[in-house]
């Protein structure tokens, strides 16, 4: 699958391509280019999916006065007033 952007003007990559395996459907391998025609590639191996992920993963400590402020997102994902 090869993806281009229309808005290249504000990205920072201008062409990606991605490899599909054709047995589970998952991304193999990701291929970017940028505007100086610098190319990042990203190969996926051993993906495992449905698999238990412990909550405390995904907690980051916050610094001693930091406050996290949540806010909810409007029906296209933006953040709402």
């Amino acid at each position: 699958m090869s993806l281009v952007s229309q808005y290249v003007e504000e990205l920072p990559a201008t062409r990606m391509e991605m490899w599909i395996d054709a047995k589970t459907y998952l991304p193999v391998r990701l291929k970017s280019r940028d505007k100086n025609k610098a190319v990042t590639t990203v190969t996926f191996k051993d993906i495992r999916t449905n698999k238990a992920v412990d909550e405390n993963f995904f907690r980051i400590p916050h610094p001693i006065g930091y406050e996290v402020i949540r806010r909810p997102l409007d029906r296209q994902g933006a953040v709402a007033p």
